[in-house]
């Protein structure tokens, strides 16, 4: 269905993002303008939260569709990636005048609550194949005949 194409989409683009810093790179070019999103530290935050809502509200009736104990992994997974990459960046910003260590510290529990979540989102995937019985089949095309 269009819904599993556009999540696959979301975690390329999220893959890319990491990658290449975009979320970075929207804040400097936030903060070259002067704008600023009261505490909150990264300004990209607020343009992906955004973003979020919109795209949960887009996902609203696949997520009917689902059955309750997958509806219920992708949410808790998704809460808990969402918590790393938002929520700790606004508590990051928030404390950052207390000292390096202590942006570390956030810093390090975003990367962590990313990690878990993208891993708990993961294990949904895997588990919802199991129970549906879905076939996977990859193909690799013959390699060409050298004449």
């Amino acid at each position: 269905s269009v819904y599993w194409l556009v999540l696959g989409f979301i975690f390329l683009f999220l893959s890319i993002d990491e990658a290449c810093s975009i979320h970075e790179k929207i804040t400097k070019g936030f903060l070259s303008y002067g704008i600023r999103f009261g505490l909150v530290h990264g300004q990209w935050a607020v343009v992906y939260g955004t973003l979020m809502v919109v795209l949960f509200l887009f996902l609203l009736p696949f997520l009917k569709y689902l059955n309750p104990p997958l509806k219920l992994r992708f949410f808790v997974a998704g809460a808990v990636f969402v918590s790393g990459a938002i929520g700790m960046n606004i508590l990051g910003g928030f404390f950052r005048h207390w000292g390096i260590l202590v942006y570390h510290i956030f810093t390090g529990m975003e990367e962590v609550l990313e990690m878990i979540g993208i891993a708990l989102f993961i294990r949904a995937l895997l588990l919802h194949i199991h129970e549906e019985k879905v076939s996977l089949s990859v193909r690799f095309l013959p390699k060409p005949i050298k004449s």
